[in-house]
């Protein structure tokens, strides 16, 4: 399977990762969400609208080059992990910023779970990853991010 190739900047403080070029993966348990292709579109201050992730009727999402992350956040980019760890950071993103989202929270996390097994990341190493975005501490940092730290991006259709 193709991973997603990012390019970095250990200079930048907020997601300091971009992806090099659009990545696709079909998640089967979003095959079906939507009737006509869902288009996640953002613009900060004195941007244009870009569209940031497509899910297309049959569950291929495509998270466009140029995206920002910061990979697998306060952990390891293990190579096994760091797809599971950009689909859910555009997953979850998708989830806070725009109403409209045909998936939930919870539903980004268990695609992240199944996607670093997609990939060959071990039992082990998925548990620890999932329980720090889906237990206490990926709450408390939902929490503290959404108080401390709001998106800056809106959603444009």
């Amino acid at each position: 399977m193709k991973r997603p190739q990012l390019v970095c900047d250990t200079g930048k403080k907020k997601w300091p990762c971009r992806l090099n070029k659009d990545w696709s993966i079909r998640i089967s348990r979003l095959k079906g969400r939507v009737k006509k292709p869902y288009y996640y579109r953002t613009k900060n201050k004195g941007e244009k609208c870009r569209n940031r992730l497509r899910l297309d009727p049959n569950g291929l999402v495509t998270i466009y080059s140029g995206y920002g992350t910061d990979g697998c956040s306060v952990v390891p980019d293990f190579k096994n992990a760091l797809p599971g760890c950009v689909l859910h950071d555009a997953l979850r993103q998708a989830t806070t910023i725009d109403p409209s989202c045909p998936w939930s929270r919870r539903e980004s996390d268990v695609i992240f779970r199944k996607v670093m097994k997609s990939y060959g990341f071990n039992r082990f190493g998925r548990w620890i990853y999932y329980l720090g975005v889906a237990g206490p501490i990926g709450w408390l940092y939902s929490k503290w991010t959404k108080k401390f730290n709001p998106p800056k991006s809106k959603v444009c259709k």
